[in-house]
């Protein structure tokens, strides 16, 4: 008797309408009925960051999302409950409230980011070589590797190597906008939009942030 109860309400469980939400069996929160255990969702920072840096990182239009990841306490559990209950379907969180969503009025309040202005595209201008060595080297301060050239991609942990080089107060400014790009390209292409690898960020993007001033200007 018991064990039929127990069908019935996992029967119940799903979606009424399965036309829609076509991906539920795949769906995280079908370990919930399950029994399956799954592990909280660790969210990813960047912090340690000199003033010097910060204020270009703010001048670019960063400042918000920088200051999102920075040390606080983080409810993980709040977040996977979230997760799972986020239907890529229907792109809303599904609560037994009704369904509900993020705006980009959202994005923009609680990020600090700006949702309009001209769009970020993957236009790449070319895949010479030489051009994004030189590229890398005057924006960023380094040179990709042999790997990274030849995929047109930074390793997140490249990136993140140039992090690790103490600055000063001594330092020309240029210095500090180069480490501020490598900070937006991580914010970016790392935490914002990371791609299925979770650890590649295509070459393109810096485009966008060779002008500091214009970088504040894209939605």
């Amino acid at each position: 008797m018991a064990s039929s109860s127990s069908s019935r309400r996992r029967l119940l469980c799903g979606p009424e309408d399965p036309s829609v939400l076509y991906l539920q069996r795949q769906h995280v929160s079908n370990n919930i009925w399950a029994g399956v255990e799954t592990e909280d969702v660790r969210y990813r920072r960047y912090e340690g960051i000199i003033w010097d840096v910060l204020a270009v990182i703010d001048e670019m239009g960063f400042g918000g999302i920088l200051r999102c990841g920075q040390p606080k306490d983080i409810d993980h559990h709040l977040i996977t409950a979230l997760i799972e209950r986020w239907k890529p379907e229907t792109h809303t969180f599904h609560f037994s409230v009704g369904e509900a969503t993020v705006t980009l009025e959202d994005v923009e309040v609680l990020r600090g980011l700006k949702v309009d202005g001209d769009a970020l595209t993957s236009y790449i201008p070319t895949k010479d070589v030489n051009y994004w060595i030189q590229l890398s080297l005057d924006y960023l301060g380094f040179i990709p590797d042999t790997v990274e050239l030849k995929q047109m991609v930074w390793k997140q942990t490249s990136l993140s190597n140039q992090l690790r080089i103490e600055l000063s107060d001594e330092h020309d400014q240029y210095i500090y906008v180069q480490r501020a790009r490598v900070y937006c390209l991580l914010l970016l292409g790392g935490l914002m939009i990371p791609n299925a690898s979770g650890n590649k960020i295509p070459f393109f993007y810096l485009q966008f942030c060779m002008d500091v001033e214009r970088y504040s200007s894209y939605s």
